[in-house]
């Protein structure tokens, strides 16, 4: 079979040149259609690899229940053990079915959503409880343990926009006529 006769059984979609008229390869050809269809290996779901899902997906319950009380709260939450006595079950089920088995292959892009999102809730969650203590007149939450980086970037921060704030009311007496009192700016 020639490389013409190869190419005239493709269709051609609307608004493409033929693959007649396009440039034609060199050598044996090997069609698309023909090669193997590429399979994810099968891998065995476990306990720890579906502990992780399950510890986020209680943290969301915990969310809803921060959210709505506007106050720090436990409730929800899932502990290790927890975890382990749900997922060693869950594994065992979902490694009966070929498709749900195939999904653990994924297991490092699963668990690198599921730490994106958590770290997106927990962001989320503490902004909303420092925003309604903020309303009450309350500091915000500090930071836990082991985020000292963060204090020091908050504080320099602050230090920013109170230079910032100095600077625009400094900008806007000088260019808008007298200079006010500090108390009316």
């Amino acid at each position: 079979m020639s490389e013409r006769e190869q190419f005239a059984e493709l269709p051609v979609v609307a608004g493409e040149t033929s693959w007649r008229e396009q440039p034609q390869p060199k050598g044996d050809v090997v069609l698309l259609a023909e090669l193997p269809p590429e399979r994810p290996p099968l891998v065995a779901w476990d306990a720890p690899l579906l502990e992780k899902p399950l510890r986020v997906a209680a943290k969301t319950v915990n969310w809803g229940a921060r959210r709505r009380a506007g106050v720090e709260t436990y409730a929800g939450l899932m502990s290790k053990d927890q975890a382990t006595a749900i997922a060693e079950p869950l594994a065992e089920i979902m490694n009966r079915h070929d498709t749900l088995r195939a999904m653990a292959a994924k297991g490092v892009e699963l668990n690198l959503v599921i730490g994106i999102y958590d770290y997106l809730q927990h962001t989320i969650v503490v902004a909303g409880i420092d925003m309604a203590r903020a309303e009450r007149g309350l500091p915000p939450l500090p930071p836990p343990e082991g985020y000292s980086d963060l204090v020091r970037m908050q504080q320099e921060l602050a230090r920013y926009h109170e230079e910032d704030a100095r600077r625009a009311a400094a900008a806007r007496a000088n260019t808008y006529g007298p200079r006010l009192p500090e108390e009316e700016l």
